[in-house]
């Protein structure tokens, strides 16, 4: 009896557990506001993921963050190495030019090491370059506001959700592959559904199309950002400067 009874329990258990896996996840909840000073400080690492670029590192890994007063913040990461030595030079980010930031720190370091910036480079077995604008950027909450958003299935086409979902925005870039030869918008077919879909919408959001990615093509981070410009301009007009755009072949983008 004892053994039907554990059977039950184990039954009962993995139907629980289906149930609550089965349940949806509540909607991720933006933060109203952000207190950035409490980020300031020294922060210690207590565990790691291993990387190339600290196998030098043996202890003593700190990151120390720093508000510059002007909408930057400073960051200096340090650690012990193998023979006990820490060389440090630090320099402030430039978010308008992330590449003078890279410039002016090896600049620093060959400086601070009685060196030439081709002889540093030169002896180096590893060059890593890391910044930290993308975590600032989240910390002031001073980026574009933008989302993605992915469709699951093309047929039946979710007429009803793409209407509700994209009114929210004020612009709207459709990036696809596949090219619509003849259609009405000379663009992509995605986008053509797109702008169906939200033909009965109270709110009507600029819609252009991004050719991108053909022949298998990498679509790079340069090409996102400059999409996410285009659209945070069609944002601000109210309406799209093309209806479409090819990705690695048009001026600027």
């Amino acid at each position: 009896m004892t053994r039907c009874w554990r059977r039950a329990l184990a039954g009962w258990l993995a139907a629980a557990s289906l149930t609550a896996t089965a349940q949806p996840s509540p909607p991720l909840q933006a933060l109203p506001s952000l207190d950035v000073a409490a980020y300031m400080g020294t922060w210690y690492q207590v565990a790691w993921i291993p990387n190339r670029f600290q196998k030098q590192c043996v202890s003593d890994t700190v990151a120390t963050y720093r508000d510059l007063g002007d909408g930057r913040i400073e960051v200096l990461n340090r650690c012990k190495q193998a023979d006990g030595s820490i060389d440090v030079f630090k320099v402030p980010s430039v978010p308008s030019d992330p590449s003078q930031g890279v410039l002016d720190a090896v600049a620093a370091a060959a400086a601070g090491l009685g060196t030439t910036v081709p002889g540093l480079l030169g002896s180096c077995g590893w060059f890593v370059h890391g910044s930290t604008i993308a975590t600032n950027t989240v910390l002031e909450r001073k980026g574009a506001k933008v989302g993605m958003v992915k469709l699951r299935f093309v047929r039946p086409w979710p007429t009803e959700k793409v209407m509700e979902v994209l009114s929210k925005f004020k612009a709207v870039g459709v990036i696809e592959s596949s090219t619509s030869y003849g259609g009405c918008m000379k663009g992509g077919k995605l986008m053509e559904e797109v702008r169906a879909s939200l033909y009965d919408s109270p709110k009507q959001p600029a819609v252009t199309s991004f050719m991108a990615g053909l022949g298998g093509e990498v679509v790079s981070l340069d090409e996102f950002y400059n999409m996410a410009k285009i659209l945070e301009t069609a944002a601000k007009k109210g309406k799209v400067d093309q209806y479409v755009y090819w990705v690695g072949f048009d001026n600027g983008i």
